[in-house]
């Protein structure tokens, strides 16, 4: 990386139901990003499963029970990604 170069960070932007199985906070805010003078583009994705059990195992790995207990086979997911320095956006 070049000083002065282009950056791009991806993180989560909550208010969606990855995000609500965690126990606290897991997201960024956009704000903090803005005072930088970021650009963002966010993202609409989703974790897709093959099996309800793959889903409860992955998501009951990171959330404990409440990851298997809102475990389903496409998870909606909410990214920013912040940018600064490229041409994106």
């Amino acid at each position: 990386m070049s000083p002065g170069g282009p950056i791009a960070i991806v993180n989560n932007l909550g208010d969606d139901e990855f995000c609500s199985l965690a126990p606290r906070n897991m997201s960024e805010s956009i704000q903090s990003f803005d005072r930088l003078d970021f650009n963002v583009e966010v993202v609409e994705t989703h974790f897709e499963f093959e099996t309800l059990e793959e889903a409860q195992a992955l998501l009951g790995f990171y959330f404990g029970d409440a990851g298997r207990a809102g475990a389903k086979l496409p998870v909606g997911y909410r990214v920013g990604v912040f940018h600064k320095g490229t041409n994106a956006g």
